[in-house]
């Protein structure tokens, strides 16, 4: 990635605009599901959970990528 800096400002719109103000931080979306189940809500730890695996199948597709053929 040539850039960083793009993806955490990506994060902290997605954070701020969807997740805070859309959201009200009560929808099951990734930030505010692993709040839900830092805090001990079981349904929270089953939503993040969901999306742990799929970020982690998505970053398993996309590893082959950053290894550069010798």
């Amino acid at each position: 990635m040539r850039r960083p800096s793009w993806l955490l400002y990506g994060f902290a719109v997605w954070f701020v605009l969807v997740e805070a103000l859309i959201g009200g931080m009560r929808w099951p979306l990734p930030i505010s599901s692993y709040l839900d189940a830092a805090g001990g809500n079981p349904y929270g730890l089953e939503v993040f959970g969901v999306w742990a695996s799929g970020t982690l199948a998505v970053a398993a597709l996309m590893l082959r990528r950053d290894f550069a053929a010798d």
